[in-house]
């Protein structure tokens, strides 16, 4: 079940053009089943993401999407795709989840949970 979902995911994602980033947010039903959870809504609201990324060379280089509402894991995704494009950090490809950014607590900014 996993591979298939894996591969579910990634069909997903090349159909939406996203190159870099691996769904990789698992989900469970209440009797232990893996669920397909790329199209559900992860928030009921209008946000954006903020990312700071530093480079080897100290460089900052910030990446600011555009506000979103409703976002599924699938648009996250492709947010996420944009943040690697212009970071061009291609070690953290494991799309995790979402935290709420701490730089910005009165508004909705969000930054992603990348793994490796």
């Amino acid at each position: 079940m996993f591979d298939l979902l894996n591969d579910y995911y990634d069909k997903r994602l090349k159909e939406v053009n996203v190159k870099y980033v691996k769904h990789s947010v698992f989900e469970f039903d209440n009797k232990g089943m893996l669920i397909n959870n790329i199209d559900n809504i992860v928030i009921n609201d209008t946000i954006k993401f903020y990312t700071e990324y530093k480079t080897a060379k100290g460089k900052t280089i910030i990446y600011e999407s555009k506000y979103i509402k409703n976002p599924t894991w699938l648009d996250i995704a492709i947010l996420a795709n944009d943040m690697i494009k212009l970071t061009g950090n291609k070690h953290h490809i494991f799309l995790e989840g979402i935290v709420k950014n701490k730089k910005f607590l009165f508004k909705k900014y969000y930054n992603f949970i990348m793994g490796s």
